[in-house]
């Protein structure tokens, strides 16, 4: 299964923004997840919400840590709207590698995403970074 994710592009804009940042963001994207062509999915993304900057216990260019002031609001904006919470944070700087943090990091945190690499597991965050697109 395919899953596409597809950005207004306000949305695309603050992702940049995060992504080209000089230190580590964090936001939840509330999406809608509909089917598409044959086993496809896609998941809209309607809505960024950032994390409020008092909400940061660390963040720095290399880490963040992210009280639950940060994101529950944003949680239920999305159960209110019949939407999917996404966490989404960056690694900031273009050409960052968008890596994932390790398990023990992110234990605490819960709602499902879905991985496109592997289609099966359900992974917890989506990191984001500034590439260029290489032709």
């Amino acid at each position: 299964m395919n899953i596409t994710l597809r950005l207004p592009m306000p949305v695309h804009d603050e992702l940049l923004a995060m992504a080209t940042g000089p230190v580590e963001s964090g936001a939840v994207l509330i999406a809608h997840l509909v089917p598409g062509r044959d086993d496809s999915m896609i998941l809209l993304g309607a809505q960024l919400i950032p994390v409020p900057e008092g909400a940061y216990d660390i963040r720095s260019d290399r880490s963040l840590q992210v009280t639950s002031d940060g994101y529950v609001h944003a949680l239920k904006v999305a159960r209110d709207r019949g939407g999917v919470a996404l966490w989404v944070h960056s690694h900031p700087g273009e050409g960052a590698l968008p890596m994932r943090a390790s398990m023990t990091e992110w234990s605490i945190l819960s709602w499902p995403t879905f991985s496109p690499t592997e289609p099966n597991r359900v992974s917890t965050d989506i990191s984001w970074s500034a590439m260029r697109a290489v032709r």
